[in-house]
Parts: C-alpha cells; sequence; structure tokens
C-alpha cells in the first residue's frame, strides 16, 4: 500500500515497526471503492493525510524519537480542522479537501 510505503521510507521503520502501522493505515483507510473528488495528483496526499490525522499518540508510541520527530515534521506541513486538511503549496497558493471517511 502506498501510504505505508511512504511512511517506511520518510521514518526508516523496522519489520516490527513496519507491520504494526501497516495494520493501523489498513485500518484508518476508507473503503477500496473511494475515489478523490480531486485529480490523481492530490489524491496520494488526501490519503497520507489519514494516518497523520487519525492516529493517536499510542499509535506512534513504538516509534523512535527521530521516528516521531520526521512524523510531527510530516504532519506540520498541514493544517488539520475537523475533517478539512490544508496546506501551503511551494508557489505560496493554498490547497484544501476534506478527508474521506
Amino acid at each position: 500500500m502506498f501510504v505505508a510505503a511512504r511512511l517506511d521510507d520518510e521514518l526508516w521503520l523496522t519489520a516490527e515497526e513496519r507491520d504494526a502501522i501497516f495494520r493501523k493505515v489498513l485500518q484508518e483507510m476508507p473503503s477500496l471503492d473511494y475515489k478523490s473528488s480531486y485529480r490523481d495528483y492530490i489524491h496520494e496526499v488526501e490519503l497520507l493525510c489519514v494516518p497523520l490525522f487519525r492516529f493517536s499518540k499510542h499509535d506512534l508510541a513504538d516509534l523512535t524519537d527521530q521516528q516521531k520527530a520526521a512524523w510531527e515534521s510530516l504532519a506540520g506541513q498541514f493544517t488539520f480542522d475537523g475533517r478539512t486538511v490544508s496546506f501551503t503549496t511551494p508557489h505560496g497558493g493554498q490547497f484544501q479537501f476534506s478527508l474521506p471517511q
């Protein structure tokens, strides 16, 4: 799954951490028939935001301090307001979308 693979790349997870994160990602993802209302390029960003928004500190308890810092840095690129996510594009524009249920 794309989201678990991206988190694995960003956080350098061990096999045990990867398995735990992967199970939690699968639990939190929308149904397989979910299709973003935006173009495909934003679809991956939407899916990546699902665990960033829905995982609790408990879900991240097994990560190292460096991995937690990387997680927080990644999540810090987004603003979460309820299910609405916004971020600033590299050109200074703002983009918003709603997280899938």
